[in-house]
């Protein structure tokens, strides 16, 4: 008799609401240390109390991954239930958190963990496929075979439109943030094999520049992803900022379904609030 199968992720993957609204989907969730306190990523600390704790105390989250032993702890809990796991993990390539998965997953029966080679929404993608699959009837390994297909297929990049978060985060100078605000440079950020890179550089005012960003992404899918399905998400901008770019996606009959979503924590404290992000996957 064939296993249930219940499909999980780390809080790196941030899940679409209509998931959300679906299923109670395991989520193994990482830490957000500010200062002296540490949180945990989705329940104890949301993006709006990072922006707000910085806003009025000028400190900045730090990440830190989920320990081998309490993967060990999540993953049996379902095991021990006669599940069968699949674990999407935020890319192995920003945090720790994939490998710790893995190395959870040796000592246990029934547990297959994937590296998404992503992140945000881009994992949530990824695990509303495998949910939607799981309906269809499909077993484990055949999920987990058209999973491994799509890993690097998917495409992830965003925008950035203020570089504060990004220099006192250390991952660019400070010198080279102000020089970037001060010309009203916006970098685009790519994935690529699960690392990120800096792609284009969009000059001009917000809005101009996320609508620039979101059209030559448009304009760059390939055409046999015709069909497939996309998500377009921000990390705290103004709706009346949002909600053109979700019209210019949909409008373009481009995706069999577009979601529109929020990113979580993780890229919140990495790229501040002034952050929109677009991600997809072929059919």
């Amino acid at each position: 008799m064939e296993k249930p199968v219940i499909i999980s992720c780390d809080s790196g993957c941030d899940l679409l609401p209509d998931l959300r609204k679906k299923y109670e989907i395991p989520i193994a969730h990482m830490y957000i240390r500010i200062g002296e306190k540490e949180f945990v990523d989705g329940i104890s600390i949301t993006p709006e109390e990072i922006y707000r704790i910085y806003e009025e105390e000028k400190l900045l989250p730090q990440t830190s991954a989920i320990p081998v032993p309490e993967y060990t702890e999540f993953f049996r809990f379902w095991t021990d239930r006669g599940y069968e796991v699949i674990h999407i993990a935020l890319s192995s390539e920003l945090s720790c958190t994939c490998q710790n998965a893995l190395l959870a997953a040796k000592d246990l029966e029934n547990v297959t963990v994937l590296d998404s080679l992503s992140l945000s929404c881009g994992g949530g993608l990824l695990v509303e496929k495998a949910y939607r699959l799981r309906d269809e009837g499909f077993r484990a390994e055949e999920i987990i075979a058209e999973l491994r297909r799509l890993i690097p297929l998917s495409r992830t990049q965003f925008i950035v439109s203020d570089l504060t978060f990004l220099a006192k985060g250390g991952r660019c100078s400070t010198v080279a943030a102000l020089g970037a605000n001060i010309l009203r440079i916006k970098p685009e950020v790519v994935m690529h094999d699960g690392a990120l890179s800096v792609g284009r550089k969009f000059r001009g005012s917000e809005y101009h520049c996320y609508e620039h960003f979101i059209r030559q992404c448009l304009l760059e899918v390939p055409g046999t992803y015709l069909g497939g399905t996309a998500v377009v998400y921000h990390a705290g901008i103004d709706e009346a900022l949002f909600s053109p770019l979700v019209d210019m996606v949909e409008t373009t009959g481009l995706f069999e379904k577009v979601h529109v979503s929020r990113a979580g924590s993780l890229i919140s404290s990495h790229c501040g609030r002034h952050t929109v992000g677009f991600s997809y996957q072929p059919k």
